[in-house]
């Protein structure tokens, strides 16, 4: 599509989004045809990108003059995705949230926003949680926050790990483990859960994918104001929030 908006648009200044490098989640996909059309975009489509961080922006830039030959120093516009306030729902009390979720006044409840993708450390993370409990920290309680969407062909092998680690402690489940399998009802009940719980979880693999990241999930962590469990190599762990992660 894109090789074709010059000759629709002729006059309009057409503006491209890199929420991601998606070559650094999928290393293995991409083909001539695609380096083609990458090519050709930045060369004669897209006047202007934006993205998300100063890393990304810089990859873009050097992909851009390694592939397509072309100069976009100029025409990279870093715009960080943050919370406005239309985005910012009301809430019910904490405590009934937490009654909700089956917490106890002493509990300390982890919560992971978001599905065990393949490019996530979760299951390590899983695993070690389970350890602890087992190890006698009973208090603690880790909301799985759903798998994938139905319709999400990805991260098959993930998601079947990760459900192996809980049918291997599925003595766990309804006490330390808060199990949401269903990936509509568990985003129905995020913010909420989120919001009510004590630390967030976002672990991701040591990758050129993790280092040009931009999590959404550190985002709604932030916006309730919970610390957070965090890999380190990421630009948010590393500088703008440093100060809110516990680096693992």
């Amino acid at each position: 599509v894109s090789l074709h908006l010059r000759r629709q648009y002729p006059e309009a200044r057409i503006i491209g989004f890199l929420p991601a490098m998606n070559i650094f989640e999928y290393p293995e996909r991409p083909t001539a045809g695609w380096a083609f059309g990458f090519m050709e975009s930045a060369r004669s489509q897209i006047d202007t990108y934006v993205t998300q961080n100063d890393r990304m922006a810089e990859i873009g830039r050097c992909l851009f003059r390694y592939v397509a030959r072309t100069e976009l120093r100029d025409r990279i516009l870093v715009c960080p995705l943050g919370i406005i306030d239309e985005q910012i729902q009301t809430l019910p009390p904490r405590e009934d949230v937490r009654t909700e979720m089956g917490l106890a006044a002493d509990d300390i409840a982890f919560i992971n926003a978001g599905g065990p993708w393949s490019w996530t450390d979760y299951n390590t993370f899983l695993r070690a949680f389970c350890n602890v409990v087992r190890g006698g920290v009973t208090n603690i309680k880790f909301t799985v926050l759903g798998f994938k969407q139905p319709e999400n062909p990805e991260h098959e092998d993930s998601v079947n790990e990760t459900k192996a680690i809980i049918a291997a402690n599925k003595d766990l489940v309804g006490k330390n483990l808060i199990v949401i399998e269903d990936w509509y009802e568990a985003s129905a009940k995020a913010n909420r859960f989120t919001y009510a719980s004590d630390v967030g979880v976002n672990v991701s693999m040591d990758t050129v994918e993790n280092y040009q990241s931009y999590r959404l999930r550190f985002l709604e962590y932030m916006k309730v104001g919970l610390p957070v469990i965090h890999t380190s190599g990421d630009d948010l762990s590393a500088h703008a929030a440093a100060d809110a992660v516990y680096a693992v």
